[in-house]
Protein backbone atom coordinates (compact mmCIF):
# COMPACT_ATOMS: atom_id res chain seq x y z
CA UNK A 1 0.00 0.00 0.00
CA UNK A 2 1.34 3.44 -0.95
CA UNK A 3 1.56 6.17 1.70
CA UNK A 4 -1.71 8.19 1.66
CA UNK A 5 -0.27 11.54 0.60
CA UNK A 6 1.97 9.99 -2.07
CA UNK A 7 -1.05 8.23 -3.56
CA UNK A 8 -3.01 11.47 -3.68
CA UNK A 9 -0.22 13.45 -5.28
CA UNK A 10 0.39 10.89 -8.00
CA UNK A 11 -3.24 10.10 -8.78
CA UNK A 12 -4.72 13.62 -8.73
CA UNK A 13 -7.31 12.57 -6.15
CA UNK A 14 -8.16 13.86 -2.71
CA UNK A 15 -6.06 11.99 -0.13
CA UNK A 16 -7.66 9.19 1.86
CA UNK A 17 -8.88 10.77 5.10
CA UNK A 18 -9.92 14.03 3.41
CA UNK A 19 -13.22 15.40 4.71
CA UNK A 20 -15.49 17.46 2.47
CA UNK A 21 -18.82 19.20 2.94
CA UNK A 22 -21.45 17.66 0.67
CA UNK A 23 -24.63 19.60 -0.09
CA UNK A 24 -26.21 16.98 -2.36
CA UNK A 25 -29.45 15.19 -1.61
CA UNK A 26 -29.24 12.59 1.14
CA UNK A 27 -30.59 10.03 -1.32
CA UNK A 28 -27.28 10.25 -3.22
CA UNK A 29 -25.11 9.28 -0.22
CA UNK A 30 -25.17 5.58 -1.14
CA UNK A 31 -23.78 6.52 -4.55
CA UNK A 32 -21.04 8.55 -2.87
CA UNK A 33 -19.99 5.50 -0.83
CA UNK A 34 -19.71 3.50 -4.05
CA UNK A 35 -17.20 6.09 -5.31
CA UNK A 36 -14.92 5.97 -2.28
CA UNK A 37 -16.54 8.46 0.12
CA UNK A 38 -18.57 7.69 3.27
CA UNK A 39 -20.64 9.74 5.67
CA UNK A 40 -18.74 10.97 8.75
CA UNK A 41 -21.17 9.37 11.20
CA UNK A 42 -18.81 7.97 13.84
CA UNK A 43 -19.36 4.34 12.92
CA UNK A 44 -16.83 1.67 13.82
CA UNK A 45 -15.48 -0.27 10.84
CA UNK A 46 -12.98 -3.08 10.23
CA UNK A 47 -9.40 -2.16 9.39
CA UNK A 48 -9.10 -5.17 7.07
CA UNK A 49 -11.97 -3.87 4.90
CA UNK A 50 -10.77 -0.23 4.87
CA UNK A 51 -6.95 -0.54 5.10
CA UNK A 52 -6.12 2.78 3.42
CA UNK A 53 -8.35 4.75 5.77
CA UNK A 54 -7.06 2.83 8.79
CA UNK A 55 -3.47 3.62 7.73
CA UNK A 56 -4.43 7.30 7.80
CA UNK A 57 -6.67 7.49 10.90
CA UNK A 58 -5.53 4.60 13.06
CA UNK A 59 -7.49 4.74 16.31
CA UNK A 60 -7.49 8.56 16.52
CA UNK A 61 -11.32 8.68 16.49
CA UNK A 62 -11.91 5.54 18.55
CA UNK A 63 -12.00 1.80 18.19
CA UNK A 64 -9.36 -0.73 19.15
CA UNK A 65 -7.59 -3.74 17.76
CA UNK A 66 -8.91 -4.68 14.33
CA UNK A 67 -11.63 -2.01 14.29
CA UNK A 68 -11.52 1.77 14.21
CA UNK A 69 -13.97 4.66 14.17
CA UNK A 70 -14.41 7.37 11.61
CA UNK A 71 -15.09 10.97 12.69
CA UNK A 72 -18.64 11.91 13.66
CA UNK A 73 -19.50 15.25 12.06
CA UNK A 74 -23.30 14.84 11.94
CA UNK A 75 -23.93 17.70 14.36
CA UNK A 76 -21.11 20.11 13.62
CA UNK A 77 -21.79 23.36 15.46
CA UNK A 78 -22.48 26.22 13.12
CA UNK A 79 -22.74 24.02 10.05
CA UNK A 80 -25.72 24.31 7.72
CA UNK A 81 -28.36 21.67 8.50
CA UNK A 82 -28.52 20.48 4.89
CA UNK A 83 -24.79 19.71 4.62
CA UNK A 84 -23.31 16.25 5.19
CA UNK A 85 -19.61 15.63 5.75
CA UNK A 86 -17.93 12.84 3.82
CA UNK A 87 -14.54 11.18 4.30
CA UNK A 88 -12.47 9.66 1.48
CA UNK A 89 -11.77 6.00 2.27
CA UNK A 90 -10.04 4.52 -0.79
CA UNK A 91 -8.25 5.27 -4.04
CA UNK A 92 -9.17 2.02 -5.75
CA UNK A 93 -12.40 0.54 -6.93
CA UNK A 94 -14.96 -0.10 -4.24
CA UNK A 95 -15.71 -3.79 -3.83
CA UNK A 96 -19.37 -4.52 -4.25
CA UNK A 97 -20.77 -6.06 -1.10
CA UNK A 98 -18.41 -4.21 1.24
CA UNK A 99 -20.30 -2.93 4.25
CA UNK A 100 -21.19 0.74 4.19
Amino acid sequence: MRPPMQSAMTSGQAPVGSVVAYAGASSTLKYMEQTGWMLCDGRTIEAAIYPELFATLGHSHGGEGASFAIPDYRDVAGGPPSVSYLIKFTYGAVRMGAPY
